[in-house]
């Protein structure tokens, strides 16, 4: 989906996400963000009722590579039973286990404490 072309549908689908995750307390959102002026992308996880998020960075020029490794920081950081992320690509590589070896690498040092 074009983040210009389907800027209403888009608008839609998140807020329909956030409704649908607000009040479960097993719920995070993450998501990446590229740095402006260094080879890497900023990873957040936010609780979806709210409080306080998980920061970290990972040194990479791919944002396909840092939307999944936010993931294995939510897995690994709290409790939460649903992570949701707006990566669809991401979704796919960790249903179909074809994770980047980074990321590979940080689920097999931190695993879920579950």
């Amino acid at each position: 989906m074009h983040p210009e072309h389907h800027s209403g549908w888009r608008k839609a689908r998140a807020e329909a996400i956030s409704r649908q995750y607000s009040r479960d307390a097993d719920a995070v959102f993450t998501d990446a963000a590229a740095y402006s002026s260094y080879p890497a992308f900023a990873l957040a996880v936010s609780p979806a009722q709210g409080g306080q998020a998980i920061t970290a960075s990972v040194k990479t020029l791919s944002p396909a590579e840092a939307e999944e490794a936010a993931i294995p920081l939510a897995i690994s950081s709290t409790q939460a039973t649903t992570v949701v992320t707006d990566s669809q690509q991401a979704c796919r590589h960790f249903q179909a286990g074809t994770v980047h070896a980074a990321v590979r690498a940080m689920l097999l040092r931190h695993p879920p404490q579950r």
